[in-house]
């Protein structure tokens, strides 16, 4: 067998350099794939819900994880008639009802992301919230009226990996094609708000107050918030009439606004 010769000192170090920038493309790659949503061109979920969990989605994501790869095993299995599978999947779509249950899975790991004990854990689950709304939205026609609730998920998990520019792009191309839609309005206006950009936040939450005939409960609600900020108690206090009379369900604006005298029930 033929000695090799050893390296010299030059070779030895751009070896090493090159050694280097390949395990920091490496790590880059999964950070990417973390907080951006690289993923393969397909990918089977791997999720199952808690019973609680479960309870809480609504009829069309029981029925499309029943009939999916990860659900077919589960203990949910059989769950849902096959009238109602069937139901769902001709509301859908063809392209809605594909990726479904990556989108529904989003749904429940967001709250799973809110309720994390960690930083570390949050951010591994807005990631895979991220993953799997971005695989159910680039399979999902953009008319599909799945599309705005999809891709305002994703902009949220965006956010919250601090990837605003992401969560923007994704909002604004979701809008050419649903420029009426509350939960876009919401999604863009919590991002300026939690820069603490009232009035934009402000003007984005009129604007969608305008283009939803004032008819959301959630866009209220946040108007309120921001007009609370903003000290313009009036209209606040309106805005917090508005949403309550929608059924918004959650007391916090009510309770600032008790607080600094601004509320009677």
């Amino acid at each position: 067998m033929p000695r090799q010769c050893p390296m010299t000192g030059t070779h030895r170090r751009v070896t090493q350099v090159r050694h280097a920038f390949a395990a920091l493309w490496l790590l880059a790659a999964a950070s990417l794939t973390i907080t951006m949503g690289w993923s393969p061109a397909a990918h089977a979920l791997s999720f199952a819900p808690t019973d609680a969990e479960w309870a809480t989605w609504p009829d069309y994501c029981r029925a499309r994880y029943t009939v999916s790869g990860a659900g077919v095993d589960s203990k949910f299995a059989g769950t849902s008639a096959r009238g109602d599978v069937d139901k769902w999947k001709g509301i859908m779509g063809p392209d809605g009802w594909y990726a479904l249950h990556h989108y529904c899975a989003a749904i429940v790991l967001v709250n799973r992301a809110k309720r994390a004990p960690s930083k570390i854990e949050s951010q591994r689950t807005y990631g895979h919230t991220f993953d799997e709304a971005q695989f159910a939205l680039n399979r999902t026609n953009p008319g599909n009226p799945l599309f705005p609730k999809i891709s305002s998920l994703m902009a949220r998990a965006a956010h919250a990996l601090g990837k605003d520019d992401i969560a923007e792009r994704v909002i604004g191309d979701a809008q050419r094609y649903h420029p009426k839609n509350a939960d876009l309005f919401a999604a863009a206006a919590v991002i300026k708000y939690d820069a603490r950009k009232l009035e934009a936040a402000r003007d984005i939450l009129l604007s969608g107050n305008e283009a939803t005939e004032h008819k959301s409960a959630e866009l209220n609600y946040l108007l309120g918030l921001v007009q609370f900020d903003l000290k313009d108690y009036t209209a606040a206090r309106e805005a917090a009439k508005s949403a309550y009379a929608l059924g918004y369900p959650l007391p916090g604006l009510k309770r600032k606004l008790a607080a600094a005298g601004q509320w009677a029930d």
